[in-house]
């Protein structure tokens, strides 16, 4: 694999501060996420993350930070 390197325009003040937002929501569910996984309920499923997210998926888990389902998943 490669890596292809692109040359961007400068964002403006509008899609900078989506851009700054998203950022701010995924490290602070990051956060929440390693937080929750100190659990010991939950210690066992740290090698199988599928199983975590479909546990939570069951719980109809949403983002507290805004971020939509296919974000939060990764």
């Amino acid at each position: 694999m490669r890596t292809i390197k692109r040359s961007v325009l400068p964002l403006n003040e509008t899609k900078q501060k989506a851009l700054q937002k998203l950022c701010y929501a995924y490290s602070s569910e990051k956060q929440y996420w390693l937080g929750v996984l100190q659990n010991w309920q939950l210690q066992a499923l740290l090698g199988a993350p599928r199983k975590i997210r479909d546990l939570f998926l069951k719980e109809k888990y949403q983002s507290r930070y805004g971020l939509q389902a296919r974000h939060w998943k990764l």
